[in-house]
């Protein structure tokens, strides 16, 4: 028989993989509950590192969630009067104007290091929107932290940051989630966002077509809106008589490149790292493609 000219029995080859397993059986426990042990610890110490320390809370996230109701900080006539038009006249990013003061204006977008560059196509597949958004300004002052303006992007990462001056949102389209009470709150259209200054604010576009009307409501101020033959009127009255402020405020965003020259900022940012991948499993920017991590809305 066939069987007969083999080294081992069947009863005997059972037996030494018996023995092999029970050999093994110890290796495999040990394993498993040296990962389980450090995948905890890992837990939490992200729980853990989530917890705001006394020299980062400066640059806390804004404590406000997304609310359908405009917040009181964010009341600014301007801005209120973009918003309604939007809704109501059912604008899209190509269609709406800027305020008669300023005309035409290119859309605009940044390179990686946070520098700010005019986009001509105004495509957000386009090459030159390589950061995955592009905005354009309805309203512009003296300085950016006077302005108002319109964003729109594909599904895209984007840098936390944060600047001295207030800012409000409002989403104009699509869903994603924004930070906000130091965890990441689905944020969709219809939704204001107000974020303090100093608060580091980031909002990953975790699907395609996202966008906000943005705008600074203690810089910017409330301009009346002309129509018909008084336009031309109010636009040279206007740039004789601005209503921006006489003292202009030196705008500039705060990146986490940034955070080693100012006190907490540097704690700031690695817990809103660490917040990003409890929430979202997005690692820090820049560092993974969104577009490998799956979401669910």
């Amino acid at each position: 028989m066939l069987s007969s000219s083999l080294p081992f029995t069947a009863s005997s080859v059972d037996r030494r993989n018996g023995i092999l397993l029970a050999a093994l059986l110890p290796t495999v426990m040990i394993s498993t509950v040296m990962w389980v042990s450090f995948s905890t610890t890992d837990m939490l110490g992200c729980q853990s590192c989530c917890s705001f320390q006394a020299a980062s809370r400066r640059f806390e996230s804004t404590p406000f969630p997304p609310t359908t109701l405009l917040p009181k900080q964010c009341r600014n006539s301007l801005a209120e009067y973009y918003i309604n038009k939007w809704e109501t006249d059912r604008l899209s990013f190509s269609k709406i104007e800027p305020h008669y003061s300023i005309g035409p204006q290119l859309c605009k977008t940044m390179d990686d290091q946070g520098n700010i560059n005019s986009s001509h196509h105004c495509n957000i597949d386009h090459a030159s929107a390589h950061v995955g958004y592009i905005w354009k300004e309805l309203f512009s002052g003296t300085s950016m932290a006077e302005g108002i303006g319109i964003t729109l992007g594909r599904r895209s990462d984007h840098n936390p940051h944060f600047h001295d001056v207030e800012e409000c949102y409002y989403v104009t389209e699509g869903t994603t989630k924004t930070l906000a009470q130091n965890r990441f709150h689905q944020f969709k259209r219809g939704q204001y966002l107000y974020i303090p200054a100093n608060a580091i604010h980031n909002t990953p576009i975790l699907w395609d077509n996202f966008g906000v009307i943005y705008w600074f409501p203690s810089a910017v101020s409330p301009s009346i809106q002309p129509s018909g033959c008084c336009q031309k009127m109010f636009a040279f009255l206007f740039s004789i008589f601005s209503p921006v402020s006489s003292s202009p405020r030196h705008f500039k965003y705060k990146w986490v490149r940034d955070a080693i020259l100012i006190p907490g900022a540097r704690e700031a940012f690695a817990i809103v790292d660490c917040i990003r991948m409890r929430d979202l499993f997005l690692p820090p920017y820049k560092s993974a493609e969104i577009s490998t991590v799956g979401f669910q809305k």
